[in-house]
């Protein structure tokens, strides 16, 4: 309703300043035929959520007050259903005509463009294989050239080696000569050069000693930092702060069925909803987590519950459900919109699948479920029909699936 009333302020504004003589007939026109598209596409948005929320509160209100007469119930239902379906099959033949012709101009576009790619792949595989060739027949050449001159450079190298060694043969016979002429002293200080070369020998002998100690150091560092950093891995796996230990699933049997009753106005349900993404990466494909919708409000909840809906049809609905759990109450379109383009969600499928008719027969079917079962308070779990009323810690669920598989 502040909607309608802003638009229907901003024409009375606009009259205003025309009659006044600000603006002209051009402006005047262009700003009150805009005007007028919002406020016809606001109602008629309205006057739809308005019909499917009179239908699914007919039909709730129905089941809760006349429970023995369930067939009598169940036919006003499904007319009431029926007249609705036959509505919005009109609509959706007048998208459906309106997105294929869409669709041929895009696809006939796209099949242009993969042609062109085509060429372009082509062109530039034919240019590698020239280069690549090209490079080939050079490495060929200076490999040859290579093995031409490798002979004369071995020979060279033999004669510079020979000449060396001449050279240091004749010094040592020079040394061996002057050391015969000249008379050893025993009071010299031949001891002491002795000495010398001892100590220097036991030098060289403790200076491995410390390198091995050093790697030593350096092994038990990186096997500690391996350690640590596993560790921080683990704690950031997990939202809590806690480490999962992994269960060994290897002699059990069965699997669990998790029925998760929730609304997203109900804050212990996000709680619940974490501890259940948790408990999915412990047991994984040894429990099985059925999220059923169920409204606190159905005026509130009804348009956020179709769009978790649709968002489960392009594989979001983790990701969706987190965002309509930390975002601002009531939603409108409008706030659902703008939540959507934060995603990789495909904008088009989504308006269709939200305007639809499937998504609210299936949420009715949540919703008399929730009933039939008598559920009173959120978040309700029924762990293979064991029911859990409210948000427990980790360890209690683990207990009770324990059991159910037989780890206990």
């Amino acid at each position: 309703m502040e909607n309608r009333r802003r638009i229907e302020l901003e024409l009375e504004h606009l009259n205003k300043t025309y009659k006044a003589g600000i603006i002209d007939d051009g402006e005047y026109d262009i700003a009150k035929q805009k005007l007028e598209q919002k406020l016809k596409s606001f109602i008629e948005s309205t006057k739809k959520q308005e019909e499917s929320k009179q239908i699914i509160s007919e039909i709730l209100e129905g089941k809760a007050d006349t429970r023995p007469k369930k067939e009598a119930r169940q036919d006003k239902g499904i007319k009431d259903l029926d007249k609705e379906v036959d509505k919005r099959n009109k609509r959706d033949l007048d998208l459906k005509n309106t997105i294929g012709y869409n669709n041929t101009e895009i696809t006939i576009k796209n099949t242009d463009n993969h042609s062109r790619e085509k060429e372009k792949t082509g062109k530039e595989r034919e240019e590698k294989e020239k280069t690549s060739t090209e490079e080939d027949m050079l490495s060929r050449e200076r490999k040859e050239k290579d093995a031409d001159r490798k002979p004369s450079d071995s020979k060279e190298r033999a004669s510079k080696e020979n000449k060396k060694q001449g050279k240091d043969s004749k010094e040592r016979n020079f040394a061996a000569k002057d050391n015969k002429a000249k008379p050893k002293d025993k009071t010299g200080p031949l001891p002491q050069l002795e000495k010398s070369g001892k100590s220097n020998k036991n030098k060289k002998k403790r200076e491995p000693r410390k390198k091995d100690s050093n790697i030593a150091y350096i092994i038990a560092f990186i096997a500690l930092a391996t350690v640590v950093i596993i560790v921080l891995l683990v704690l950031r796996g997990n939202d809590s702060g806690q480490i999962d230990i992994p269960k060994n699933l290897s002699n059990t049997e069965g699997v669990v069925i998790i029925d998760f009753y929730y609304s997203y106005s109900c804050k212990p349900c996000y709680e619940t909803f974490n501890t259940l993404q948790d408990l999915k990466k412990i047991y994984k494909d040894r429990i099985i987590i059925n999220y059923i919708h169920f409204p606190v409000d159905i005026d509130e909840d009804l348009l956020v519950d179709t769009a978790a809906e649709c968002a489960t049809d392009q594989n979001l609905s983790i990701v969706f459900s987190r965002m309509l759990f930390n975002a601002e109450k009531p939603l409108d379109m409008q706030g659902i919109t703008e939540l959507t383009e934060k995603t990789l969600m495909d904008q088009d499928s989504f308006i269709i699948c939200i305007e639809g008719k499937e998504k609210l027969l299936q949420l009715t079917k949540q919703y008399r479920q929730g009933l039939e079962k008598g559920i009173n308070t959120l978040p309700t779990i029924y762990i293979n029909e064991e029911e859990v009323q409210g948000s427990k810690p980790k360890e209690f669920y683990e207990m009770i699936i324990d059991t159910q598989i037989g780890i206990i």
